[in-house]
């Protein structure tokens, strides 16, 4: 079952906070392992986390890196695990062209219509922005960009925000950002 903010998260049970379902970074890594497309090996891994306790998976794969929300829907339903969606993206260079075009605004606007209208023109609402994240040697302009869209949306939502560093590089920043953007 896929669980958003609507459906609630009382009984989520044993939870993983960063999984990913469907991601595809081959083409700019220039290597196939880069994708997960053996839905059948990934519904059987998912059976035996089940048997093991684990309930609910927060897929972090978002916009621009592979999101398939009816494949994910479809190995939630199989494996009965549920799944908690994301919205965002990712970081340089995994990023889709509209982010470099778009303002902060417009990007934040995006992450708010995937939260509380769905995502994809399903019903399936995004309940975290993240994956989002920074390159090892600075925060690069783009990436600014997406965390201070992430921190409007996140104060317009209440929905949580995960984070990714590269090489565990540069997370106080990635603080100051926010610190910034949330206005407090």
């Amino acid at each position: 079952m896929i669980l958003d903010n609507s459906t609630g998260f009382k009984d989520i049970g044993y939870t993983l906070i960063h999984e990913h379902l469907t991601i595809d970074l081959s083409r700019l890594k220039e290597d196939d392992d880069a994708k997960l497309d053996d839905v059948d090996s990934l519904i059987e891994d998912l059976k035996e986390l089940k048997k093991s306790g684990i309930d609910t998976i927060v897929d972090v794969t978002n916009i621009g890196i592979g999101r398939d929300i009816e494949r994910i829907k479809y190995i939630s339903d199989i494996s009965n695990i549920n799944v908690i969606l994301s919205t965002g993206f990712y970081k340089e260079p995994f990023l889709p062209e509209i982010v470099y075009k778009s303002s902060v605004k417009e990007l934040a606007d995006i992450f708010i219509d995937e939260i509380i209208n769905g995502i994809d023109g399903t019903n399936y609402k995004a309940s975290v922005i993240g994956e989002i994240g920074t390159s090892k040697e600075e925060i690069r302009e783009v990436e600014r960009k997406i965390f201070e869209a992430a921190a409007i949306a996140h104060n317009e939502t209440g929905v949580p925000i995960i984070t990714h560093t590269t090489l565990g590089l540069l997370g106080l920043e990635q603080i100051k950002i926010f610190k910034l953007g949330f206005g407090k």
